[in-house]
């Protein structure tokens, strides 16, 4: 089986996606998660998961191995973070992981794609959301920071090589 280069990306930016969900519904159970913020990320969640729903059900049933596998070599990282307290974690890492798969996604020769373009877009408008700079500009002591963890996800997703799918 020939996987091509744009595969690999998608996938990458698919599984980040997936677990930004789970993000998500961590923090719907904080009462700090209200206002428009709540509005925004309840929309968008369900938007996403229907809109990633077949691409990572046929990863699943092809190899679901692989796509835990993949889920598991970020949710590994994640485990070291923490900001403040845990919902102001959860908002990063949701962040986090929409920045770093927008990464992905901009590498992707889609042209004519329009699920990626679509993609792209939804993912740029939520990230861009002005109540979300207070997380994104929040440095702790030891300098860590919203950039790190993105750059992070960035190198750590581009150990995802052809030979694993």
């Amino acid at each position: 089986m020939v996987v091509e280069n744009n595969t690999i990306i998608l996938v990458r930016a698919l599984v980040k996606l997936s677990s930004a969900i789970y993000d998500v519904d961590c923090m719907i159970s904080s009462p700090k998660h209200k206002f428009q913020l709540k509005k925004d990320l309840d929309i968008f969640q369900v938007w996403l998961e229907q809109y990633i729903k077949d691409p990572v059900s046929n990863l699943s049933n092809a190899d679901g191995e692989l796509l835990l596998d993949l889920i598991n070599l970020f949710d590994e990282y994640e485990q070291t973070i923490f900001i403040r307290t845990e919902y102001f974690t959860r908002v990063n890492l949701f962040l986090a992981k929409c920045s770093s798969a927008l990464t992905d996604l901009k590498e992707l020769d889609h042209t004519h794609s329009t699920y990626v373009i679509e993609l792209t877009e939804k993912l740029e408008e939520v990230t861009s959301k002005s109540y979300f700079k207070h997380y994104k500009d929040y440095q702790d002591e030891n300098g860590g920071n919203f950039t790190n963890i993105v750059n992070f996800m960035n190198s750590k997703g581009k150990t995802i090589i052809v030979g694993t799918l």
